[in-house]
């Protein structure tokens, strides 16, 4: 049987990049999960297509990339989401 650390070693991650990637962060399950990846990894950038503010406020803002999407007219509306 093999034990899973809780948390990466430092050996383990040292050498490699680690991004965490959700296709938007509007509200739900997905959006916890990639929190919680941020609790583990808090230097790893987090890409998204859309960004809503109230997940920006639980993030590091500086850490979240977002595409062209966030800065469309009226982006704050799903109707965009089926562009993803």
């Amino acid at each position: 049987m093999v034990a899973v650390p809780s948390k990466p070693t430092k050996a383990a991650s040292a050498d490699k990049k680690i991004a965490i990637v959700c296709d938007w962060m509007i509200g739900g399950g997905a959006e916890r999960v990639v929190y919680e990846l941020h609790l583990l990894y808090p230097e790893a950038p987090i890409y998204t297509a859309y960004c809503s503010p109230e997940w920006k406020k639980e993030l590091e803002p500086s850490r979240v990339i977002t595409s062209y999407m966030q800065y469309w007219p009226f982006s704050k509306l799903r109707k965009y989401i089926p562009f993803l």
